[in-house]
């Protein structure tokens, strides 16, 4: 047991830093393009045609569209269908000569939150100042995410995942110069805030190599880490041209990844009816003298990405009788092959007095880059009072299936989704109303198909040779913790609230719904 305890904290730490990040702030990997009630009802098709104040994150060149002030208020909760079965195995620590190994049967369980009431939040103002050619914008919104997803803490996902909290905020500093009437250019420069990551899981410390405990561990360690990065960067630029009355043409992305340096602390508890109530501390060297230290970083990049959009509007100036367009996006999740993981200098179990050397670690995730096609549009239902729109998209994964885990459900998937505007006021507020269905990918990874591993840091299994394994898991330091089938999707009801102050103020006269112009 002695040197199951030296080895635990490093690979403690590695398990952590694989599972770390699901639901941070881009579409794709961690959240979906459909920030705002707008692009929630044109499926994320805004690059050439939303109106709205979601235009920062969307295409900054869009602001132009703004004449006067405007304040956006938007308010999104996302409920969830995340479901997950793991398959049959045979338990042989239970067999022997005689008896033969026990089949366990586990249930299906499900994220016992139901519903993330922060998904898709959204203050902005915007105002041009009385120049006929800039429009300036302010923001603070977070990702179309879900930030918190709870299992049960004896379920059989238990390996993967417990708990996960996670809340993150961009704040946007956006300028639309619009030179000539066919062309507008934009940036956005955007500080971003990972001000909270809570994640709670369970390690196998067990350290005999060849006797692997598939479904539950007497050496069982719960581990919790709490963390937040508060200063992330990044930029987004745009530009919107119109070369007929008919056709916009609009391209925005992200210009730089954003680099996430995660500070957090870690604790570590055994939870196992062995080392049930042992405590592992972790120190960091000060001179030739040990200082107790549970602190504990991760590093990694946020993906760069590209949107097209193309836009055919049909009724004339200044107010299409509707509009349709077709986008376009690339995400470049490959930058996401690993997690950078700092780790303090020594870890010691207090118990028996025994130190171990720490270092910083990489943990492969091999993510790959994704692409996604989205389409919709919006028609007017009544002149100056009422709009209605509709639309798709599908985004293909970044997680390959050898990787499927509960930490991130980026698989392939398919939105659908409508969305009413409605002019109050003579055109002085706009309230908007959106939802969308998300139809993700179920998946059915197999034992020969996962490559996520049970975390026993006591194993001395020899892959190459086989020296030292469990003779039931040829080459494996562990049972595979993420063969099973995985059912998922999410449902999201948004709420959009726009004050045009000039116009409430009387300072221009009544206008039409501009949830796309």
């Amino acid at each position: 047991m002695a040197a199951a305890r030296m080895r635990t904290p490093r690979a403690l730490l590695l398990l952590v830093a694989s599972s770390l990040l699901g639901g941070t702030a881009g579409a794709a990997g961690f959240d979906l393009p459909i920030l705002g009630p707008v692009a929630a009802g044109r499926g994320g098709a805004v690059t050439a045609g939303t109106a709205d104040l979601t235009a920062v994150d969307a295409n900054p060149a869009l602001l132009f569209r703004v004449e006067g002030t405007d304040t956006l208020v938007v308010w999104g909760p996302i409920f969830n269908q995340l479901r997950y079965r793991r398959l049959p195995l045979y338990d042989w620590t239970w067999a022997s000569s005689t008896q033969a190994p026990p089949t366990v049967q586990y249930p299906q369980i499900g994220n016992q939150t139901g519903a993330f009431p922060l998904g898709n939040l959204f203050v902005g103002a915007a105002s041009d100042f009385g120049l006929a050619d800039w429009t300036f914008a302010v923001a603070a919104y977070g990702p179309a995410a879900e930030g918190n997803n709870n299992f049960p803490a004896d379920g059989p996902q238990r390996y993967m995942i417990v708990q996960r909290e996670v809340m993150a905020a961009f704040y946007s500093f956006s300028a639309a110069w619009q030179p000539r009437a066919d062309l507008a250019l934009g940036l956005s420069l955007q500080y971003v805030d990972v001000s909270l990551l809570r994640i709670q899981e369970v390690a196998d410390a067990n350290n005999q190599s060849s006797t692997i405990f598939p479904d539950t561990s007497p050496y069982d360690v719960l581990v919790e880490y709490e963390g937040a990065d508060r200063f992330g960067y990044t930029a987004t630029a745009g530009v919107w041209y119109r070369p007929r009355p008919f056709l916009e043409l609009a391209a925005a992305g992200r210009l730089l990844s954003i680099p996430i340096d995660s500070e957090g602390t870690i604790k570590l508890t055994g939870q196992g009816d062995i080392v049930r109530g042992r405590t592992l501390t972790t120190y960091r060297r000060q001179g030739d003298e040990l200082v107790p230290d549970d602190r504990a970083g991760l590093d990694l990049d946020y993906a760069p990405s590209a949107r097209l959009g193309v836009r055919y509007l049909h009724g004339g100036q200044p107010r299409p009788r509707f509009d349709v367009e077709l986008d376009l996006a690339w995400e470049g999740w490959s930058v996401m092959q690993a997690y950078h993981f700092r780790t303090p200098d020594v870890a010691r179990v207090e118990d028996l007095k025994i130190d171990v050397a720490l270092t910083d670690l990489d943990v492969i995730r091999d993510w790959q880059d994704t692409w996604s096609v989205r389409l919709g549009g919006d028609v007017t239902l009544i002149p100056g009072r009422l709009e209605g729109r509709l639309g798709g998209f599908y985004e293909s994964a970044a997680v390959p299936l050898s990787r499927t885990f509960l930490d991130f459900f980026s698989f392939d998937r398919l939105g659908l989704g409508g969305g009413l505007s409605l002019s109050l006021l003579d055109g002085g507020a706009q309230l908007d109303l959106s939802y969308v269905h998300v139809f993700n990918e179920p998946r059915a990874v197999s034992e020969a198909e996962g490559e996520m591993l049970q975390q026993r840091p006591g194993a001395h299994c020899d892959p190459a040779t086989g020296a030292g394994c469990d003779p039931h898991y040829p080459g494996r330091s562990g049972a595979v913790i993420n063969a099973g089938t995985y059912l998922s999707g999410w449902d999201l009801l948004t709420l959009g609230l726009t004050l045009h102050w000039s116009r409430l103020l009387g300072q221009d006269p009544p206008a039409a719904t501009t949830g796309a112009q």
